[in-house]
């Protein structure tokens, strides 16, 4: 699930795949983008775990709910504003807590 804590809508917005283990070469990938998120807004983009090329389905996923999470990962959750101001937003899951680390005007 994605929300839109901002002051303003979101456009094109997407998520990064997040390296799980580089060792293991385990990932998770963010399937397409949402085209709009307005603010307060929160909806859901799809996520598929991957070992290698294989994938995984949603086995690694729980590393995203900090309730289960066993790792640290970091998202980096990328959109542009109505007058198209590219950002990103770093966001933190651990065991126990989501932060936001900051936002950044690309």
């Amino acid at each position: 699930l994605v929300t839109n804590h901002g002051n303003g809508v979101a456009v094109n917005v997407f998520i990064k795949p997040i390296i799980v283990d580089e060792t293991s070469d385990i990932i998770i990938k963010f399937e397409g983008s949402l085209p709009l998120l307005k603010k307060d807004e929160t909806l859901e983009i799809n996520a598929e775990s991957f070992h290698g090329e294989n994938s995984k389905g949603d086995l690694f996923l729980a590393h995203l709910d900090p309730s289960s999470a066993v790792k640290n990962l970091t998202m980096d959750v990328n959109y542009e504003n109505i007058e198209s101001k590219k950002y990103s937003v770093k966001i933190t899951t651990s065991p126990g807590s989501r932060k936001i680390l900051g936002i950044t005007e690309k």
